[in-house]
Parts: C-alpha cells; structure tokens; sequence
C-alpha cells in the first residue's frame, strides 16, 4: 500500500512475488546446477533438512548440498524483481511518501526495503504491523478481517 498526502493512491498486490515463487527459483537453481527436479510442494522436506543429496547418474556418487544458499540466492532475485515492479507501477516512488510493505514474504525483506530506499529522503517505509503486536506475517490477512468486519458493521 503507498499512501500520498495521507491518502492510499496505490493499492498494487504483486500475487506472482511471495514465497512460493523463492521456492519455484530455488526448484529451478536445484535442476540447472545439480540436475535434481525438486517440485514446489516437496520442498518442505528439504527445507526442515537443510540439504538436497544430489546424485551424479554416471558416477553414481552423491553430496549433500546445503539449500539455505539457494534459497537466499532465489528470494534475493525475487525481491529484485519485486523492486523493479514497484519501481515501475509508481514511476521510482516520485511523489510517494510512505511505502508500507505487508504480508508473510515482506516481513522477510523489510531490512532489504529500508536499505534499498534508504538515500530517498521523502519516502519512510513502515511495515504493515506497526500499530498493533502481531508478526508482519499476519498483516495481510489481519486486513482482510478488518476490511470485511469494518463492511459488516456499516451493513455492507
């Protein structure tokens, strides 16, 4: 959400950057450097584990290869492309004063999207739960009760 002079101008969702798509990234780092086809939905296992064992078919000799290096690789390329998406939907943030980031993925790039927009001093990036106690995470769908609560109560 990016608010100017107190009114929210931009209400962008960019559904196709988030955790899933790191783990699409980190699915596709996985077969073009070691050849193993890992899918989105099993990687959970991989995750907890911390490692792939990756087979060479035509030595048959197997290593163990740590994902945390893949999987930052990835959502560091992710986070890029998110960037450059909101970059180009607000024309580089020109006459935008807050950018309030939210949801489950921005909670784990909030750091990078304050160092990112640092040097431009009109703009503060504020994450999405700063006024109440709940972890980034839930800030999406905290918003989505609330908008819905807030439409029942005026009879909508």
């Amino acid at each position: 959400m990016v608010p100017i002079n107190r009114k929210v101008v931009l209400k962008e969702s960019l559904s196709n950057i988030g955790m899933r798509r790191i783990l699409s990234e980190t699915s596709a780092l996985l077969r073009d450097l070691y050849g193993e086809d890992i899918r989105v939905p099993a990687m959970q296992k991989f995750l907890e584990k911390g490692y792939v064992d990756v087979l060479d078919e035509e030595t048959m000799q197997s290593e163990s290869v740590p994902i945390a290096p893949l999987v930052e690789r990835a959502s560091e390329m992710v986070f890029q492309e998110a960037v450059a998406s909101l970059k180009n939907m607000t024309n580089y943030m020109r006459d935008y004063d807050i950018l309030i980031p939210t949801g489950g993925t921005c909670s784990l790039w909030m750091d990078k999207f304050k160092e990112h927009f640092k040097g431009m001093k009109s703009l503060t990036v504020i994450p999405g739960n700063r006024n109440d106690k709940l972890p980034l995470l839930y800030a999406n769908v905290r918003g989505y009760f609330m908008f819905c609560h807030m439409n029942s109560k005026a009879g909508g």
